[in-house]
């Protein structure tokens, strides 16, 4: 009896074990599916071509509206030395009016030293201080004014890394820069070698999607990022 007892016990132990162990097992099946083809480089190029070509090119950065009637936002970062220089423009969706700032601020310490006031009116940028503000932004408007991007740019480029996360729905591509219109805009040193990024995410609501231009890992070296989000986010 005692024996029965003991099966009966280890059978009731066993099934509730597999119960416990079979969805881990079937969800981790389930997630390496699905991110072996979402880390693809057809997928990741197909999703990042067909978002990005929305907004890259956009000459007048007043026809974003078209895209995004309820707003939209604009994030443009680099590095010049001890310094970090951020563009930040807002477009609201009722006025129609594009406004923000251009601001220096100390890397160390996060303190901004120089703020400038942005408008951009009938296709051009108007600053509240247009001589220091040439200084810190010298170029001729955001990249996605001056750029093209699809997936048949982003599958002639020579790929470094890729990823995507199923557990945050982040995704990226990596590639070696070559290309003369990004190396132009931002007046790059050709003797060094440079890397072209782009970020995402499944978990935002709206369109959120970024492209960066680096040096290397270091603080010190040059570091570029553009962003544009819509107000969803």
């Amino acid at each position: 009896m005692k024996q029965k007892r003991n099966l009966k016990n280890l059978i009731i132990v066993t099934v509730f074990a597999l119960l416990l162990i079979v969805p881990f097992i079937a969800l981790e099946m389930l997630n390496n599916v699905l991110t072996n083809g979402r880390s693809s480089r057809s997928w990741l190029e197909n999703k990042f071509g067909t978002e990005l070509s929305r907004v890259y090119p956009t000459q007048n950065v007043e026809d974003l509206f078209k895209e995004f009637p309820d707003g939209f936002g604009i994030e443009q970062t680099h590095t010049d030395g001890k310094y970090r220089i951020k563009m930040e423009l807002s477009g609201d969706g009722e006025t129609r009016q594009i406004s923000g700032v251009l601001k220096q601020t100390l890397r160390k310490t996060g303190v901004d030293e120089v703020v400038i006031q942005v408008d951009y009116q009938n296709g051009s940028f108007v600053f509240s201080d247009e001589d220091k503000a040439k200084t810190l932004w010298p170029y001729n408007g955001f990249l996605f004014q001056h750029l093209s991007i699809d997936k048949s740019f982003l599958s002639s480029q020579k790929l470094k890394d890729k990823q995507y996360s199923f557990q945050n729905g982040d995704f990226g591509l990596q590639y070696v820069l070559d290309n003369s219109i990004i190396s132009h805009y931002l007046q790059l040193d050709n003797g060094k070698s440079h890397i072209l990024a782009f970020g995402g995410s499944n978990s935002n609501r709206g369109y959120y999607y970024s492209i960066s231009v680096r040096e290397g890992k270091s603080i010190n070296q040059f570091n570029f990022s553009e962003r544009i989000f819509d107000t969803n986010n």
